[in-house]
Parts: structure tokens; sequence; C-alpha cells
């Protein structure tokens, strides 16, 4: 198994990858817009192929979009 952990402003996250890979995150910190969410722990599981696919296609539009911006 393999894991990896980061903790960006708000939130914290985590990978673990098996079988399948499973995206676990949470707000740590208190604002007016995510007051309810704060202690929840979120959760999925997803292939790992096909979150390769969805980030190759995320870049794919970021990158025609900043071509059109050009």
């Amino acid at each position: 198994m393999r894991t990896a952990a980061c903790a960006v402003d708000n939130l914290s996250s985590y990978a673990y990858l098996e079988d399948a890979l499973v995206l676990v995150f949470a707000f740590w910190r208190s604002d007016p817009a995510g007051r309810e969410d704060r202690g929840r722990v979120f959760s999925a599981t997803i292939c790992p192929d096909e979150f390769t696919a969805t980030l190759d296609g995320a870049v794919d539009l970021l990158e025609a979009e900043a071509a059109g911006r050009r």
C-alpha cells in the first residue's frame, strides 16, 4: 500500500493506493462559508486508471482554455 498526505490552508487530504485509489479529506478550520463541513471526513474510491484519465482530461481542458486566451 502506498500513502500520501497533504495539508493546505484549511484542508487535510490523504490518498491510499492498493487495488483502488482511496482519497480522504477533511476541513479543519472554521470559516463562515464552510462551518457545517468542519470536522467532517469525506472519502472517494476510484479505479487508478479512471482517476488518471480524469486528470488527463482536466489538463487537456485547462491547456485548451489557456491557449484560447493567448
